[in-house]
């Protein structure tokens, strides 16, 4: 997984998205860190999309 520029995902990010496609999170947060995909912050979901937005 790369972009244009070159920054890569990080192995624990790969991961963590291999093992989250079949839902199970609401939010997931990467950002980019030392020039690679990092997961910044992950939440599952507290209720209803409703809910959580609110």
């Amino acid at each position: 997984m790369s972009h244009q520029t070159g920054i890569t995902a990080s192995d624990d990010l790969k991961e963590f998205l291999s093992h989250s496609r079949d839902g199970g999170y609401r939010l997931i947060k990467i950002a980019i860190q030392d020039e690679r995909l990092e997961l910044a912050n992950s939440e599952k979901p507290g209720g209803t999309w409703e809910q959580d937005i609110l």
